[in-house]
């Protein structure tokens, strides 16, 4: 690549990425994002969450799982997908993916290929 295209290149990226950070969405992402890693109560449930599963992993190992656990699980899996940091933060995670993947399409009919499965790991599967 010469040296004035990846100077274009690098100009245009750059405008990019500014006008991702101006976007709203990606603001209110941000703003999201905060919230979720920092909420307290949002916080306590998920260390409870966390202690939890693990405990019952080691009952499932030892066999003394109950539905009461399995229930009990569930429940607090409830609570902590019904709490506003968390919704909030799933619904605007959702609609910026779906930004960043209409991006990524434009940019791809631009160029005229899909540059993001070029920079995809090459996948292991073979077939």
């Amino acid at each position: 690549m010469n040296q004035t295209m990846t100077h274009e290149l690098d100009q245009a990226t750059e405008a990019l990425a500014e006008a991702l950070e101006q976007e709203a969405l990606v603001l209110e992402y941000q703003k999201a994002s905060r919230e979720f890693e920092t909420n307290q109560d949002l916080q306590a449930l998920r260390q409870k969450y966390t202690r939890l599963a693990q405990d019952l992993h080691s009952k499932q190992i030892d066999g003394t799982l109950t539905q009461e656990d399995i229930t009990g699980i569930r429940s607090l899996q409830s609570e902590m997908q019904n709490h506003p940091a968390m919704k909030s933060f799933l619904e605007v995670r959702e609609k910026t993916v779906e930004l960043l993947s209409a991006t990524t399409h434009t940019i791809s009919q631009v160029v005229g290929f899909d540059f993001s499965a070029t920079a995809a790991p090459p996948s292991s599967c073979c077939g």
